[in-house]
């Protein structure tokens, strides 16, 4: 006799014709769509309510409200009572500052903590010191948000009391060249207490806006940051690069130059530590930008505290190439440590060729595909015992080696 019972696994092989749907409803006077969120059973009953049941309601509503009283009343316990607020206003400055160093953005969440941290940020004029009026992606630029920056910039210069200021400008992100030269315009007393400066621009002549107010930097100038213009390809004409920085900055020590030439820096004298020529890796159109090697060996030949060179994406032209077949090459006296990063044999080769480096005792390439091109200009490294450091493709492997080239 065959079972009409089914194991609880058949149920999930049965047909829809052997599904029997129930349409049966629990309340008869619950509404189509049946019960709402948040709605009780008493609210559908057309009857009175009874007065018990009323005198239920208002007590759960008092003590509802009492609970909320009481649990109010220990957040204000426990807040005054907190560590945070047994801590020195130095140290919670000096926590604040470590953060906004960390994340600028956090200035704006400090202040909105309560009305003593509100104060706290206020009175720390170092908190005020990162300038960034770069915007978002997804804002337009406009006349509302062009006054909306001026705005926060004057805020904050006026809060940075004379503290040293980090400043960050991309101008790729303002919508026309008077608006920024406005921003320039407001910026330009202050610049003298600007530690660090970063700025890019669409062209060159932007970058001429920028020089004739850079005029003011120099004093507390530590790290400079140029760049942003795309770079031209061979036989394209060039516009006329500028010298941005012809004063003298007694505590530059960071450059670093993203499609910019190196006869941006003119400074006399010129006491770097670190130098990176780079390309613009925000804006890669796949250009290399063309940097000559006599304006590079120029830059850091006048360098007497240069200790690191860092090339990374860019080709070498040799406006006078007849002085590569010379016997003394350009001395570069300090430069310990140099960093190719994706340039080309021949690049390195004429660098190699061009540039004499007797101090040089790290040399870190990335030869990317072109392994068989390093020979030749390994052959060329003299002086001193040399650690060579070469990162292939596409195996991504980083090999070291010591060379004694005497």
């Amino acid at each position: 006799m065959q079972s009409d019972q089914f194991p609880f696994d058949a149920l999930a092989l049965w047909g829809q014709d052997r599904l029997v749907l129930w349409n049966r409803r629990p309340f008869s006077l619950l509404p189509p769509e049946g019960l709402s969120e948040g709605s009780e059973l008493h609210s559908l009953d057309p009857r009175p309510l009874d007065p018990e049941l009323l005198e239920i309601d208002r007590q759960i509503a008092s003590l509802e409200k009492t609970l909320a009283d009481l649990r109010l009343r220990k957040e204000h316990w426990l807040g005054a009572r907190s560590l945070v607020r047994r801590l020195p206003p130095e140290i919670l400055q000096r926590t604040f500052e470590l953060a906004v160093h960390e994340s600028p953005g956090l200035l704006a969440q400090l202040s909105l903590v309560s009305r003593g941290w509100r104060s706290l940020v206020l009175a720390t004029p170092v908190l005020w010191t990162y300038i960034n009026l770069n915007l978002d992606d997804d804002s337009e630029p406009d006349a509302e948000v062009h006054s909306r920056l001026l705005r926060k910039l004057s805020t904050t210069l006026q809060r940075s009391g004379n503290c040293k200021l980090h400043i960050d400008l991309d101008a790729f992100s303002h919508g026309s060249r008077d608006a920024f030269r406005e921003i320039m315009d407001l910026l330009t007393p202050h610049l003298a207490r600007a530690y660090f400066f970063h700025v890019s621009v669409p062209n060159w002549d932007w970058m001429r806006d920028i020089a004739k107010h850079a005029t003011a930097l120099g004093p507390m100038l530590e790290h400079v940051h140029l760049g942003g213009i795309p770079p031209r390809m061979i036989g394209e004409q060039e516009e006329e690069p500028c010298v941005v920085i012809t004063h003298d900055c007694p505590r530059l020590r960071y450059a670093v130059l993203e499609n910019v030439p190196p006869r941006a820096l003119r400074v006399s004298p010129l006491k770097l530590c670190v130098l990176h020529v780079i390309l613009d890796q925000r804006r890669n159109t796949g250009v290399r930008p063309l940097v000559d090697i006599n304006e590079l060996l120029a830059l850091t030949s006048g360098a007497d505290e240069l200790r690191r060179l860092r090339l990374q994406r860019l080709r070498f032209v040799l406006t006078r190439p007849v002085e590569v077949f010379k016997i003394s090459r350009t001395r570069t006296h300090c430069i310990r440590m140099l960093s190719l990063h994706d340039v080309d044999s021949a690049s390195i080769a004429v660098l190699l060729d061009s540039g004499n480096f007797p101090a040089l005792v790290h040399l870190s390439v990335d030869v990317g595909f072109d392994v068989e091109g390093s020979h030749y200009w390994l052959a060329i490294l003299g002086g001193a015992v040399v650690v060579v450091s070469l990162i292939m493709e596409p195996v991504q492997q980083g090999n070291s080696l010591l060379l004694d080239p005497g």
